[in-house]
């Protein structure tokens, strides 16, 4: 899969590990769900995302470990 749709499924929060089985994804779409937390690690296993919107959530919390500096990746 490279492409996940997400988007209008009224997620609230993404916990570590939450796509850690998904490689090969290039554009994860999270947008319109009223997600207010990220927590770390949630975006663990996205070697190859490219797109990542979040546009139209109210997130109140985003933990700073989630982007991996030695990588430059999420």
């Amino acid at each position: 899969m490279q492409v996940l749709n997400l988007g209008e499924n009224r997620i609230q929060a993404l916990f570590g590990d939450t796509f850690v089985y998904m490689r090969s994804l290039r554009a994860l779409q999270l947008d319109n769900n009223g997600l207010g937390f990220v927590y770390e690690r949630a975006f663990n296993g996205l070697h190859s995302l490219l797109s990542l919107a979040l546009n139209h959530n109210r997130i109140r919390y985003v933990n700073v470990t989630i982007v991996d500096p030695t990588h430059g990746t999420l």
